[in-house]
């Protein structure tokens, strides 16, 4: 499976909860467990504002927005339209596909894609898998936090969690997180035959203001390895825009 075909599960699945995960890039990532990691960094009891930060953390961002999602792979560009207020099976569109609108075989099969996810239940909240007593403090400044933490285990078998961690920029004023990073600490075998040297997932956040909620901005994922005996390395951008609350209505 490619990396922009994964990472638009992962993408799918952690923006509207219905989250199927990125490796996917956010598949293998979300549904990690880690052990022992080592790090020069100091053991640090978390302040209030970041454990708040983290309690009120969706990776999707808010609930009952409505967005564009813009998906960049290897120069190809993908642009969908997701709206929480159409039904369940109807709320994404796609809007355009390679620089041109989506052909009718193409939005069939979109839409099939589309409804298979909504029945598949997903890993659980990426909050939920810190393990905030193992929170190590990297760096302060008078604005922001940044720490890294090991992850409680997300399944039996899980073959990537030992190899990865994850990094959180959280804002002191806003007590919000601005930037959740994960990425892996050595090379590692996801699965037979695969051999992964460099991954990493960023979910850039903005900040909640008097006029709304924190969005998902932007998320950046790159993997580099190989793949049985090829070589294997893609980056996928994906950004948001054009928040609008939703308004609930029948179809």
């Amino acid at each position: 499976m490619s990396l922009r075909r994964q990472t638009q599960n992962g993408i799918d699945v952690v923006r509207n909860s219905v989250a199927t995960g990125i490796f996917s890039i956010v598949r293998l990532l979300t549904a990690l467990s880690v052990a022992c990691l080592c790090s020069a960094a100091a053991r640090a009891e978390l302040p209030g504002a970041a454990a708040a930060a983290i309690e009120a953390f969706r990776a999707d961002g808010a609930r009952g927005w409505a967005y564009t999602q813009t998906t960049v792979d290897e120069g190809r560009k993908t642009i969908e339209r997701f709206d929480p207020g159409r039904p369940e099976l109807v709320r994404w569109t796609l809007v355009e596909k390679d620089g041109g609108a989506p052909s009718a075989p193409e939005l069939q099969q979109y839409r099939e894609r589309k409804a298979r996810r909504v029945l598949t239940a997903g890993p659980p909240p990426l909050k939920n898998q810190l393990d905030l007593d193992t929170a190590e403090l990297l760096e302060e400044t008078p604005t922001r936090w940044r720490y890294w933490f090991h992850l409680k285990p997300g399944g039996g078998d899980d073959r990537a969690a030992v190899h990865l961690r994850a990094i959180l920029t959280i804002s002191k004023t806003a007590a919000a997180i601005e930037t959740f990073a994960l990425e892996n600490i050595e090379p590692f075998s996801p699965a037979f035959f695969v051999k992964i040297e460099d991954m990493r997932t960023v979910m850039t956040y903005s900040l909640p203001t008097a006029g709304g909620p924190s969005h998902l901005l932007r998320v950046e994922a790159h993997v580099r390895g190989r793949a049985v005996l090829k070589s294997l390395e893609q980056s996928v951008v994906v950004t948001y825009s054009d928040f609008e609350e939703a308004r609930i209505r029948k179809e």
